[in-house]
């Protein structure tokens, strides 16, 4: 299967738990599915903020990204799924875990622009060393 449909299902799997988690918990009135979606939103959020003021731990995510030659999922359709739940979080009077959403928001961004930084680096660097060869 192809790196970048993994990728994608992997995300979508995922963001879709926890988009229909987050509906049923909130729209709906369902504890358990509540429970779910606060829990994944908190994981993230935290994770998102270390993500964001840690630059070793940024920087330690990216190596391991370039080892593996991960995909990322397109930056749009991410963030657009991560600002709605921002807002949605906001609508249900949430305080703490928005501000917190909002940094692993953030931190995403700086995360895929250095990712991008250091995949364009790694990918002159390999070109150099095939001309070289040549």
């Amino acid at each position: 299967m192809n790196a970048r449909i993994k990728a994608y299902l992997r995300w979508s799997l995922i963001n879709g738990i926890f988009g229909v988690s987050l509906y049923y918990g909130l729209f709906e009135n369902v504890n358990g599915a509540l429970n779910i979606a606060l829990f994944m939103a908190w994981i993230s959020a935290v994770l998102g903020s270390m993500i964001l003021f840690i630059e070793s731990m940024r920087k330690e995510v990216i190596k391991n990204f370039l080892k593996e030659d991960r995909v990322l999922m397109p930056g749009y359709i991410d963030i657009t799924f991560d600002f709605v739940v921002l807002l949605t979080l906001l609508w249900f009077n949430y305080i703490w875990l928005p501000i917190f959403y909002a940094c692993h928001i953030i931190g995403g961004f700086y995360l895929r622009n250095e990712y991008a930084e250091w995949n364009n680096k790694a990918l002159i660097e390999k070109l150099k060393g095939n001309m070289i060869e040549d």
